[in-house]
């Protein structure tokens, strides 16, 4: 057994012995706290403080997650610093680990639990009000025998808007009370959710069934929509190849545009004249060669496709200001 090996058999037997202390870990907040505190001792001593902080530790019943937050809040900044800081520990790191794994192994022997239990999330900003969703995240977690990391970039935002009763037609001489009222938050949402429904549903191309699969209504609005074409990258085209195989008899590849999906929050907040509509959406896309895109594959649109993306929540951002409006 190699000496990797070794040190994974060696943390994942303590962690499954230890953790059968007590099957409920929110019952064990305080010694959760006093462990993150202690993990924070670990990142000054071995360097990584000086770049990483513990931000919170959040506990339930049956998971817990060690959220660890940078010195700046600024994405670019973020990034560069992590990049180096992965270089770096690289270069003289002698366990053969990399710093996902680092981070996450030393999770489990400061909190006692099974690898199964446990996340480490990293943040670039933990204020929801200034920054409504993090462009650095990066989710460290174990799973079939080994440690997987996620990663988030920036989700594009929608350019926010208003509305107050100047802006309405039939509205423009009631009172804010009054406006509030017909344009009150469970209103809003209610329009939007038939406006959502019926606009991504209908089909665009062969051998597609876009589907919306809501993930709050209450909140805010937070969906998917799957299994999307053409709708950020309209002016995709039927490759040749895919119109040759057709042509001679396979029926399945009538269509190999790409795949798209889509998640997008929706949030209101009351103004001192009306109310407010911010919005982020999460484009990506995936190869339309096969009949479902499996798990990491597909790709953020941002990255080879951001024109597209910006335009597409221009775009959006007026249909849904024509939805709240639509009597």
């Amino acid at each position: 057994m190699n000496r990797i090996n070794l040190f994974l058999f060696c943390i994942l037997f303590l962690s499954s012995a230890t953790a059968q202390r007590n099957t409920v870990l929110s019952a064990d907040q305080p010694f959760f706290e006093q462990q993150g505190r202690d993990y924070q001792r670990w990142l000054n001593q071995s360097g990584l403080g000086q770049v990483l902080h513990v931000e919170r530790v959040r506990v339930a019943d049956t998971e817990l997650s060690l959220d660890l937050g940078f010195h700046t809040t600024n994405a670019d900044t973020v990034n560069a610093q992590w990049k180096e800081l992965k270089a770096t520990f690289a270069r003289h790191d002698s366990s053969g680990h990399t710093l996902e794994e680092a981070l996450f192994y030393k999770m489990l022997y400061f909190m006692e639990i099974k690898p199964e239990q446990g996340y480490v999330q990293l943040f670039n900003s933990f204020d929801t009000q200034k920054d409504l969703y993090p462009c650095f995240f990066r989710g460290i977690r174990f799973e079939r025998g080994q440690v997987l990391t996620d990663e988030q970039g920036c989700k594009t935002q929608f350019p926010e808007f208003d509305l107050k009763p100047a802006d309405v037609q039939a509205s423009r001489t009631v009172s804010v009370a009054v406006f509030r009222k017909k344009f009150s938050k469970s209103a809003v949402f209610k329009k939007l959710e038939t406006f959502v429904d019926q606009r991504f549903t209908p089909k665009k191309c062969d051998n597609r069934n876009p589907t919306v699969e809501w993930l709050d209504r209450q909140d805010e609005l937070w969906f998917n929509v799957n299994d999307l074409c053409k709708e950020v990258l309209w002016d995709e085209t039927n490759p040749w190849w895919c119109r040759a195989l057709y042509g001679t008899g396979f029926e399945s590849y009538r269509n190999c545009i790409k795949r798209e999906r889509l998640e997008i929050h929706i949030r209101y907040t009351e103004t001192t004249e009306g109310f407010n509509i911010r919005c982020s959406l999460d484009a990506k896309f995936g190869s339309g060669f096969w009949d479902e895109v499996g798990r990491g594959a597909y790709k953020n649109m941002e990255t080879d496709y951001k024109t597209f993306v910006e335009q597409y929540a221009l775009k959006f951002k007026n249909e849904l200001r024509q939805a709240i409006l639509r009597p």
